[in-house]
């Protein structure tokens, strides 16, 4: 039991980290499409990826948290 919480909490911390870093890397896109603040959306991959793996439970903290690191 504790093994899968430990799996667990190690998925969402690499999630989270990408969806960061992703989040990052589009900002410094160049990337224009004439209207202001449409972006790509490259963090929301993981966060499909997350939710067709494990469901809106894994989905929803790795996108809360996300955004409001993107927002710091």
């Amino acid at each position: 039991m504790k093994n899968s919480k430990a799996k667990r909490a190690a998925y969402f911390g690499m999630a989270v980290a990408l969806a960061f870093t992703l989040s990052y890397l589009e900002s410094l896109i160049p990337f224009n499409f004439g209207i202001p603040g449409v972006k790509l959306g490259l963090a929301n991959l993981v966060v499909v990826i997350a939710l067709y793996k494990g469901g809106i439970n894994a989905a929803f903290p790795i996108a809360v948290i996300r955004i409001l690191l993107a927002g710091l």
